[in-house]
């Protein structure tokens, strides 16, 4: 379809935000909490749309407030062609530098490097906000380096000590959240600042469902959005 207003299966970029619907509540209220708060874990089940409230939603919206957010960083990343594994300090912290320094970082010099470090410049920013992406990575991902799990909230609590001005977001699934409380003793007030995200509703889905394609020229007739909605409810038993 030319011109089609839905991006499919994937996940919602910055640049889809003018099509993204039905989670306006959740995203004003998540904001609010990273704005109150240096800490914050938001979680929910798998699918139900974490990366793209960051992305279309939650990243410009504190942009626009005035905040410094850094690219949004994954601890699951492998090493790229060229790295030697054993290099590495701390591949869970590799991993997110990878994704905070962009493609046209040299790896090698990332390899030995810590958290700490890294955000020093970052941090001469006025309001820098660190956020982690399906960081239930750190429990699933690379798991024959499991004794470097420790090491890393360890250099993230280091950063927040150094760097009084740095917001974190830990973005998970909500199935790995007794792992994550094996180490709340390295945050100030033990993660207690949390946001639970359910599953799309029926308001929400009909306007996730309507409004692109309003957007677009192209409404929907009376009844079709409500009846596609309630087939997607449907479960097979």
């Amino acid at each position: 379809m030319k011109n089609n207003p839905y991006i499919g299966p994937r996940p919602f970029e910055r640049q889809h935000r003018d099509r993204f619907f039905g989670r306006e509540r959740e995203g004003r209220e998540l904001q609010a909490l990273i704005v109150a708060e240096r800490e914050v874990l938001f979680y929910a089940q798998s699918g139900a749309g974490k990366s793209s409230l960051l992305n279309a939603r939650i990243v410009p919206g504190l942009e626009e407030e005035g905040y410094s957010v850094l690219p949004v960083a994954r601890v699951g990343n492998e090493p790229p062609p060229g790295v030697d594994p054993k290099s590495v300090g701390n591949i869970f912290v590799f991993s997110a530098l990878l994704s905070l320094a962009g493609e046209k970082a040299d790896p090698q010099a990332l390899a030995g490097m810590t958290l700490l470090e890294w955000l020093r410049e970052p941090c001469q920013a006025e309001l820098p906000i660190l956020i982690f992406d399906q960081f239930e990575e750190l429990f699933t991902t690379h798991r024959e380096r499991w004794q470097e799990t420790e090491a890393f909230f360890r250099q993230m609590r280091q950063a927040l000590d150094a760097y009084p001005n740095l917001g974190v977001v830990f973005a998970m699934r909500e199935d790995y959240l007794a792992s994550i409380d094996s180490y709340v003793m390295h945050f100030g007030h033990r993660l207690r600042a949390r946001f639970r995200m359910e599953l799309l509703g029926v308001p929400g889905a009909l306007a996730a469902v309507k409004r692109p394609a309003q957007a677009a020229g192209c409404a929907f007739a009376p009844g079709v959005a409500e009846k596609l909605v309630d087939n997607l409810r449907q479960i097979k038993v």
